[in-house]
Parts: structure tokens; sequence; C-alpha cells
């Protein structure tokens, strides 16, 4: 705001295109019918050279909207810093400046994430995925690690050990960290199927019904789940449970790696990463529990 003699801004739209205008019909009339005094001559040509210098012109000819082009830039710049927060942006450079090729985040929530879906196409092609940031996943992952312990050993119906929390599965495969917490009960999770749109095991991690039952013989804990990034989307890892406690309880030399779809993260780097090599500390949060 306050450009020019503190009257024009970003609200004054019309009134600093018009200026720009008028600069570009009297620059060119000068290019065309250039100044006969030679001090007026020398000014003209160091003013050129600026221009072309500045707006990176070079030895090409200088268009004959330069300024009004420059302006708009701006303009659409400014409208793009107002209102960008409410867009995801495509990620592809030759969109970087076209909004009308960006998602507006209202539209993506209601159309994409609510199907636990995370990528969209933009008009021109181009592929982008909305995912939870590193800082996000960290935040996470550390919280999942803090508690190793089951909460429960003998959870009602299946007699199953359970942790208290998961990540959901089929939200992670499309992008998304939704956390579950169980609250009692069996294995179900969410109890009788309501309240989420996916349904799994909580102590497998399977989708209920397909991979998983009361009725199943083979569902067995994969361990501490752990995520990250790759790069089509979100991977879900796991972590021995019990054998990370004993590297707590210093049993072990070292803590067990997170083991992956696509490879592994060993231990200590892991932890390293994120901070979370006070074994003492650690073991004594995982005693305190969930409930």
């Amino acid at each position: 705001d306050n450009l020019i003699c503190g009257c024009c801004g970003k609200r004054t739209r019309r009134a600093l295109i018009v200026l720009a205008e008028h600069a570009d019909v009297s620059f060119h009339d000068s290019l065309v019918s250039p100044p006969k005094d030679p001090i007026d001559q020398a000014d003209f040509a160091a003013e050129e050279a600026r221009i072309r210098r500045q707006f990176d012109v070079g030895t090409r000819t200088i268009p004959h909207n330069l300024f009004k082009e420059k302006v708009t830039e701006w303009f659409n710049k400014v409208f793009m810093h107002d209102v960008g927060h409410l867009y995801h942006p495509c990620s592809h450079p030759d969109c970087a400046s076209k909004m009308e090729n960006w998602m507006l985040i209202e539209d993506f929530e209601h159309r994409y994430q609510s199907q636990g879906i995370s990528v969209w196409t933009c008009p021109a092609g181009h592929r982008n995925s909305v995912l939870p940031s590193e800082e996000e996943i960290n935040d996470m992952n550390k919280n999942l690690l803090l508690h190793p312990e089951y909460y429960i050993q003998s959870a009602a119906y299946d007699r199953c050990a359970l942790r208290r929390y998961r990540l959901c599965p089929e939200c992670i495969g499309g992008g998304m960290l939704m956390l579950a917490v169980h609250g009692g009960e069996c294995k179900q999770w969410p109890g009788y199927g309501r309240g989420h749109q996916h349904c799994f095991c909580f102590a497998c991690t399977r989708k209920w019904g397909e991979g998983c039952s009361h009725q199943s013989l083979d569902c067995q804990d994969p361990g501490v789940q752990q995520v990250r990034i790759t790069r089509d989307g979100l991977e879900l890892g796991h972590v021995d449970g019990q054998a990370y406690i004993q590297w707590l309880q210093n049993k072990v030399p070292v803590p067990p790696p997170t083991v992956y779809p696509s490879g592994r993260e060993e231990g200590m780097d892991r932890q390293t990463r994120m901070g979370l090599t006070n074994q003492n500390e650690l073991w004594q949060e995982s005693l305190k529990g969930t409930s």
C-alpha cells in the first residue's frame, strides 16, 4: 500500500494499471522519436539501460506493454498472498503462479480427504499429494514410541493384548494421520463398525472382516507403528514392541529397527533422529501407562 504518492495501493488496481499504460505509451514514443537534446538523449539512454536491466529484457525488443504487464503481475502476487492460504497450490513449476490450477482446501477436504484420498490432479494434468508435514509425522512417531507397552493384556471376547493407540492403516493409505484410541471392549475398532469410515483389528491392524475377525487364528501384533513419507505417499512400518522395551530396560545394546515394506531404519538412527535416547526417562514414561 501507499505506493507512488501515498494514495495508491492494492485497492487502486485500475488507477495503477492506467498509470502503467500511460508509462508504456510515453516510453515507446520516446523509443520511436528519441530526444534531440544531447543531455536528454543521455538521460533517456540511461533510463532505457536501467529498464532493460531491471526487467531482465537484455538486448531483446522491449514489449509495448512492459509496465502494464509488471503491474498486473504485482497485483496477482498480492492476490496470491492475500488468499493463497485458502488453496493447495499445484507443485509443478508451470503452475506456480496459476491459481486457476490450484485446489481450494475446502474443496479438497470435501471431495478427497473425506474419502481417504490425498492425491489430486490439477487441470493441467499435474499430480499433487497433500500429506502431513515432517514435524507432524515425527510428533506422531514419538508419541507412539513413548508407549510400547500393552495397556490391556486380555481384551474382551478375544482375550488378546492390545495397545492403547493405533494409526488407522487405511487412512495412512489415503495420506492422512488418524490416531485411534482403544477404550475397552474387543479388538474390533471402532466397536460395532460405527463411528469411522474404516474398521480394523486393533491387535493385528488388518481390515476387519477381510483380513481379521473374531474367528481369525493368525491374528498377531505387528509391533509399534511408525510412519514415513515416500514418493507415493505415506508408508506404515513397525517396531518390535517387546524388543524395544528390552532396550529401554538396558537388557539389549541397541533398539530394534523400524521395518517398512520398502526397507528399514536402524533403531539407533531412529532414536537419535527423534531425540529419544535417554532409556531411563523413556522407560519411566512407559511405566506411567496410558489409562
